[in-house]
């Protein structure tokens, strides 16, 4: 049963966001924002959703990470992967329980917020820096 329960996660459609929408939910933190925004780094904020999910993340088409998330009710994140020179990546691709692969380009910002939700692998560049409290 929960091989047939994960294959059903498995099928999912892929968004991807890379224009901010009209009005970004995240109340800017000028302290986060000076930190990290545009640091040279990469960072992918895995959200809502996750439960016990497998996801697959691969730079330049060589596997970065593979981890079993569960997204914190309380915080709303599940896992951040933090990529080190982001001028050096040419892709990323992300897939959920190795399922098919959101794969995308980094040039828009270098904060990328990921959902799961609705059998939809939502992928959304960030005006902002997230925070969790």
């Amino acid at each position: 049963m929960k091989d047939k329960n994960r294959k059903l996660k498995a099928n999912y459609d892929i968004e991807i966001l890379y224009t901010y929408p009209s009005r970004d939910i995240i109340i800017p933190r000028k302290y986060f924002n000076d930190r990290y925004l545009n640091d040279g780094k990469l960072y992918l904020f895995f959200e809502s959703h996750f439960n016990n999910d497998t996801i697959t993340v691969r730079a330049n088409n060589e596997i970065f990470t593979e981890k079993i998330i569960k997204t914190d009710q309380s915080t709303g994140l599940a896992y951040v992967v933090k990529i080190d020179n982001i001028n050096e990546i040419r892709n990323i691709a992300i897939s959920v329980n190795h399922g098919k692969e959101a794969i995308f380009e980094v040039d828009a910002s270098n904060q990328v917020e990921i959902d799961f939700r609705n059998k939809k692998l939502s992928v959304r560049f960030l005006a902002n820096v997230p925070y969790y409290d």
